[in-house]
């Protein structure tokens, strides 16, 4: 066997070098030396963006109305009521399953307070995120010879909503790290696919990628749609059913314990926002909403040509990853156009958006396919220096043309950022009840911050921080007159109450629409569940009318009311603003809203053409006044008697009687069964008319007492927040924070009522 002399084959390389051939140690020296510098801007790009996106949404951190929402089942969570908005009531008020739990876990570790732990889980999620789905496309796009540059990338994190809901307490931060892991997982079983011979066994990275697109339902329900078709394209491409064994359980037995818990397919949430519904039109207002302050109209589009070039510069078909990823992406957009948006300005287009920006989220610029051209070069290596020399530069031609528009393209989306982060958004804020009437899309976190006479430099961050809003002015101090002080133990008192609500400040909307907003004074007031005469004469100042209840009604009533279990109703809060007040009250004060997110009676409801989206539901007070310990003759002024008394009569009929049973009802092996059929029939799909005389005509005032009356409110006895958990609005010596907002609106006349 003959050997090479190492000398020989050193000068045998320089030579080469001088004449343009190659040899195998010049090959592989090349080679190592652009991996590494693929390498290094692949990871300084993740890094970049990393620490940018870090940067705008630690500057930007929040807390939301919604967020808090979440929290209060948390809370629940901790202190042993279980995973429900309302102990005693199993209701799914949060969107996100894996959000809730993921903040519970922390906390159940950790003293800092949920809002701190919601807040920065989120953006530590929203940072990571990034960082993933830059190493990912970097892999797709990585060859010898590749700088990778941030492109993408640079167009999610310089929108104001996206470092926005960074944080929020809401499940965006997670969502997009799903997004991105799956990116990244589809990237990497692509390329392990493309090593291994086709007929060969399946990469290990088919399972990792089964499981976690498994999980998708769990994250966020719209996210199901990524991972269907991951979990699809996985059993086409290698016809192995042992991939279902790592996707479909962890989903299933949630799902299987949602229904037998919850009674339902889907959260509450699904069914209060009508998910399946649509309404074309306002979603094209919300395409432009979103579009139109950022010109993305005229970035999209370079974005798309930047894509093409950087597709086509790769020479290959497109890879599956982005058919997967663009294809998911397209139909999410549809999906949010078809159920007409959202409320919140931006919001519901940040994961179509990350998902579409991923197969460009940092892009590659290459003059030369450096093993390409040299395999080619080394099939002419006899011919002359002239024609090696013209077949480089017409095999590089096209890699030039296509580094100049993507380097041209990055720049644009650059200065666009740039652009973008010292404009952000425009916002203005309602002043006039017209305008609060009529509020459609809005900046959440503008709105709030602004409302609440907060400012960038000092963002919410604290439940008790929307306590400053002039709807929550003596909201906690109305509340410690409802329900007897009790340390922090459990019980199961009687409260003193029944219903909480915001009183009459709804008519102005109506009657006075040019009113100004600052002329309206919200308080709420405290009214006993047992009026005193004393009382009632307070009550008649305010403008309360006498009761016109005679006797028999008020017995009947009195009757039917303990024979339903309503008089087990703890106190009752009722607002739109689920979050606000749920984190300011005790555990053991019942807290629900007019659209449904925490009460299903209101989630059955028909939607409201013309109303906000998200907001297009809305139970009528004298229901909520039934559905409470509230006796039909201390009916609120500004409501119907005769509808309270229609109403509560009605909550008996067998459909109502259903629901209740299904949510309410002592929880039991049985009860878990029969709510499984509950879901599969007609739990989902349950609906109710607002006229209570569409369920009865009765009236009742004949009759000395109801018959045979089916129970409705089984009572429960709540577990309240430990010590350490104890919203800081509700310890002792807490002053709430004073409105700066409208501060003439102290001297106003409007309220918020509280009654049974």
């Amino acid at each position: 066997m003959t050997t090479r002399d190492p000398e020989q084959h050193s000068s045998d390389a320089k030579t080469a070098g001088y004449e343009g051939k190659n040899t195998p140690a010049t090959d592989s020296a090349a080679q190592s030396g652009s991996a590494r510098g693929s390498d290094i801007t692949s990871w300084v790009s993740a890094l970049a963006v990393a620490v940018i996106f870090a940067i705008g949404g630690w500057q930007r951190r929040w807390i939301s109305d919604d967020g808090l929402i979440v929290l209060r089942t948390v809370r629940n969570l901790l202190a042993g009521n279980g995973p429900v908005f309302n102990a005693g009531e199993r209701v799914e008020a949060n969107t996100s399953v894996m959000w809730q739990y993921i903040i519970y876990v922390i906390a159940a570790v950790s003293s800092a307070r949920l809002e701190t732990i919601a807040i920065y889980t989120g953006l530590v999620f929203s940072v990571l995120a990034v960082a993933i789905a830059a190493l990912g496309s970097a892999a797709l796009h990585r060859s010898p010879g590749a700088l990778f540059v941030p492109c993408g990338l640079l167009l999610y994190i310089c929108l104001p909503p996206a470092r926005d809901f960074t944080t929020s307490g809401l499940e965006w931060g997670l969502s997009i790290f799903w997004i991105a892991v799956l990116w990244f997982l589809m990237v990497y079983w692509n390329n392990a696919r493309g090593r291994r011979d086709r007929t060969s066994s399946l990469p290990r990275s088919s399972y990792a990628l089964a499981f976690w697109a498994g999980l998708s339902w769990l994250v966020r329900p719209e996210l199901a749609l990524y991972g269907a078709a991951t979990i699809v394209v996985l059993l086409v491409i290698h016809r192995c059913w042992t991939l279902l064994a790592w996707a479909v359980p962890l989903p299933l037995l949630y799902e299987i314990f949602r229904a037998g818990y919850y009674g339902l397919l889907v959260p509450n949430t699904a069914v209060a926002k009508s998910a399946s519904g649509s309404d074309w039109k306002q979603g094209w207002r919300y395409v432009l909403d979103f579009a139109n302050p950022y010109w993305l109209w005229l970035i999209i589009p370079i974005a798309i040509i930047i894509g093409i070039a950087v597709f086509r510069a790769d020479g290959r078909r497109t890879p599956l990853p982005v058919i997967i990823m663009v294809s998911c992406g397209v139909l999410h957009v549809l999906y949010v156009i078809r159920i007409g948006g959202d409320f919140m300005h931006g919001r519901m287009w940040l994961l179509p958006l990350f998902a579409l920006v991923m197969p460009i989220a940092v892009v590659p610029i290459r003059f030369a396919h450096a093993s390409s051209t040299r395999a080619q070069l080394s099939t002419i290596e006899e011919h002359s220096w002239q024609k090696r020399h013209e077949h480089s530069r017409a095999a590089q031609q096209p890699l030039v043309a296509s580094a100049i528009i993507i380097i041209a393209g990055c720049a644009s989306v650059g200065l666009w950022g740039i652009i973008r982060l010292c404009a952000g958004h425009p916002f203005t804020q309602p002043t006039t009840v017209a305008d609060f009437k009529h509020l459609d899309i809005v900046d959440e976190r503008e709105f709030w911050t602004t409302f609440t006479g907060h400012s960038a430099h000092d963002p919410l961050t604290r439940a008790e921080d929307f306590l400053a809003a002039p709807t929550m002015i003596n909201y906690t101090g109305s509340l410690e007159g409802t329900i007897p002080h009790v340390d922090n133990s459990s019980h199961s008192g009687t409260p003193d109450h029944g219903l909480t609500t915001d009183g009459p400040h709804v008519q102005p909307f109506a009657s006075v629409p040019t009113k100004p907003y600052k002329d309206i004074r919200f308080v709420w007031t405290p009214v006993p569940n047992f009026t005193s005469p004393e009382e009632k004469e307070s009550l008649a100042k305010l403008g309360k009318k006498s009761s016109t209840v005679d006797d028999a009604t008020s017995h009947y009533d009195d009757v039917l009311r303990t024979a339903s279990g309503l008089d087990n109703t703890p106190v009752t809060v009722s607002y739109i603003n689920l979050g606000m007040t749920s984190m300011n009250a005790p555990l053991d004060v019942r807290v629900v809203d007019p659209m449904g997110l925490a009460n299903p009676l209101a989630a059955r409801q028909s939607r409201q053409s013309n109303a906000r989206i998200g907001h297009d539901k809305s139970l009528p007070l004298y229901w909520q006044l039934a559905d409470s310990a509230t006796p039909v003759a201390d009916t609120p002024f500004w409501d119907s008697e005769k509808k309270v008394h229609a109403a509560r009569i009605a909550l008996h009929d067998s459909g109502f009687v259903s629901l209740f049973e299904a949510y309410r009802s002592p929880m039991s092996p049985s009860r878990f069964v029969k709510n499984i059929g509950f879901a599969l029939t007609k739990g989902n799909s349950l609906a109710f008319s607002s006229k209570p005389s569409d369920y009865t005509t009765k009236t009742t005032t004949d009759d000395a007492q109801p018959n045979s009356v089916p129970v409705i409110q089984w009572g429960h006895k709540t577990k309240l927040d430990s010590n350490k958990r104890l919203p800081r609005s509700l310890r002792p010596g807490y002053t709430a924070p004073k409105t700066t907002v409208f501060p003439d609106a102290e001297t106003t006349e409007e309220n918020h009522t509280i009654y049974p």
